[in-house]
């Protein structure tokens, strides 16, 4: 798996997740996406003070590079400037593990496709919040059977959703409790009440 994430300015996102261990396709999608940001950039207007802007991609990174004119002198002099608009970085994952062969038993291939469900419905932001943990568990050994690897990775998933229902809760409290259940014997004795009020 290949997580690619997103640096606009100082702000770093998730852009892209590839299932799989074809570091080509990857490279070849990231490729495709600078270059196609890049030719957006071109149909973007030019700024008054800027001369010769220049949009090219290197090292899986988008530039600009443009001159401006330094006013007050005698003869016009220019300065070039490079800046970086837009970096990608491929993140691979589960790289360093290396897996023993077993024999699988019922139990543990369930619980590896029900971790695969689970994993399929979540969003970017949530999966490499669950790939970091699950990195930093894995660290502890330097082999590990499919068995042990799908029962960190349900560790990480439980402990995951238990955080944000908790979060959750905790911002469901901020609206007050729930209105409690009417109680019908005292809704009904006020009727009977008011009805033979009015009867006499």
């Amino acid at each position: 798996m290949h997580i690619v994430l997103k640096k606009v300015e100082n702000t770093i996102t998730v852009c892209n997740v590839f299932y799989g261990h074809n570091l080509s396709v990857v490279q070849n999608w990231v490729n495709d996406y600078l270059v196609e940001y890049s030719n957006g950039l071109k149909t973007t207007p030019v700024q008054k003070y800027e001369k010769e802007v220049e949009y090219y991609v290197t090292d899986n990174c988008v530039y600009k590079r443009y001159k401006t004119l330094n006013k007050g002198y005698v003869y016009n002099n220019y300065t070039t400037h490079k800046d970086n608009l837009l970096s990608l970085t491929i993140l691979p994952f589960d790289g360093h593990i290396d897996f023993v062969p077993e024999n699988n038993s019922l139990l543990s291939n369930i619980n590896e496709e029900i971790n695969n469900r689970v994993l399929k419905q979540l969003d970017k932001e949530s999966l490499l919040q669950i790939l970091q943990k699950v990195n930093k568990l894995t660290k502890s050994k330097a082999k590990f059977t499919s068995t042990e690897y799908t029962g960190i990775i349900m560790e990480v998933i439980r402990d995951f959703k238990k955080e944000l229902y908790s979060s959750i809760a905790k911002k469901l409290k901020r609206f007050g409790k729930k209105p409690q259940a009417l109680d019908l014997s005292k809704i009904l004795l006020n009727c009977k009440l008011e009805a033979k009020s009015k009867c006499e």
